[in-house]
């Protein structure tokens, strides 16, 4: 069978199984705070990426926590610590969340570049994983084309509310740039967030800000929010189906 019909196959069988594999079960999302410690990420007019993604973290944590009672949330990483992006990505496989999610912000070289280049990015498993679905089990291909599709879904709710609530420009998914460790590493969907470019002066004065930052925590957690109510239409019109079938 070519690797096309695999795939189509494997996703009717994921959209037949999406039900039986979540039915009766807590939404859990895991937020991941990305860098920390001796990693600061991208430092820019003394903004500390690590310093803007604990922060925003917090806020989503506790803005689901406070407003969404039926949402478990799981924090990688609570201070300014250091954790390796295999114990993070451990963690993820070990609670098996419906979300795993990593905060980041941009940053590019060159003042030339400095001066234009911005926008909420998303990133999702690096595309040559997904060309490589031999090397895994029936059951494997499954989990990780399960997880691509919902990456994406995931991915697309939170850069619409970034540039719905933030006002953060949709600069769209990254996917095949380079083959990043922790999402080769998780199996849950799962989703890097980067809220903006801190080399760029606008958006750099705007993740600084407690108005920026609370901004774009209010767009992620809509975005989750989101992403959550899918699943759970998804789960809904499954029964509904296998109810009419019986």
């Amino acid at each position: 069978m070519k690797q096309a019909n695999k795939i189509k196959l494997l996703l009717f069988l994921l959209l037949a199984c999406l039900s039986v594999s979540s039915a009766a079960k807590d939404f859990v999302v895991i937020i991941d705070a990305g860098h920390g410690g001796f990693q600061g990420g991208a430092i820019y007019n003394k903004v500390k990426e690590k310093t803007v993604n604990l922060e925003v973290s917090k806020l989503v944590r506790d803005k689901l926590k406070n407003e969404h009672k039926d949402v478990k949330v799981i924090m990688t990483r609570e201070k300014d610590v250091f954790i390796e992006l295999k114990d993070r990505a451990a963690l993820s496989n070990r609670i098996k969340p419906d979300l795993f999610i990593s905060i980041h912000c941009n940053a590019i070289a060159g003042k030339a570049k400095q001066k234009k280049i911005y926008g909420a990015y998303a990133v999702v498993m690096n595309a040559s994983q997904m060309q490589n679905l031999d090397k895994y089990t029936d059951k494997q291909r499954l989990q990780r084309l399960e997880s691509f599709e919902l990456s994406l879904k995931a991915g697309n709710y939170i850069l619409d509310e970034l540039e719905a609530i933030a006002g953060r420009k949709r600069g769209g998914f990254h996917q095949s740039l380079r083959d990043l460790a922790l999402l080769r590493e998780v199996w849950a969907p799962s989703v890097i967030v980067e809220l903006d470019y801190l080399s760029y002066p606008e958006a750099n004065k705007f993740l600084a800000s407690k108005d920026g930052k609370e901004k774009c925590a209010k767009a992620v957690c809509e975005g989750i929010i989101k992403y959550k109510e899918y699943l759970e239409k998804i789960y809904d019109d499954s029964d509904n189906d296998e109810e009419v079938n019986q």
